[in-house]
């Protein structure tokens, strides 16, 4: 692989991980709110989809650090 594309790769690593930090400080957000709803709501419909949203975020997230080792490795 020569430099200039070992470069774009590198710009590319750049954005995904800016991409998964964003995605981990929303992931983090709404937990701080399913964490905050009433005890009365623990288990309702309204606290599991917090949840899902929150294993679905944390998930998107291992795929893109899977996605980056790929690129790192490419590069090698």
């Amino acid at each position: 692989m020569n430099n200039t594309r070992r470069e774009a790769i590198k710009k590319i690593i750049k954005r995904i991980e800016d991409i998964s930090t964003d995605v981990e400080i929303i992931s983090e957000k709404e937990k701080v709110c399913r964490d905050n709803l009433p005890e009365n709501l623990h288990g309702s419909e309204r606290y599991e989809i917090a949840d899902s949203t929150i294993y679905n975020l944390l998930e998107a997230v291992e795929k893109l650090d899977s996605v980056k080792d790929s690129l790192e490795a490419a590069m090698e």
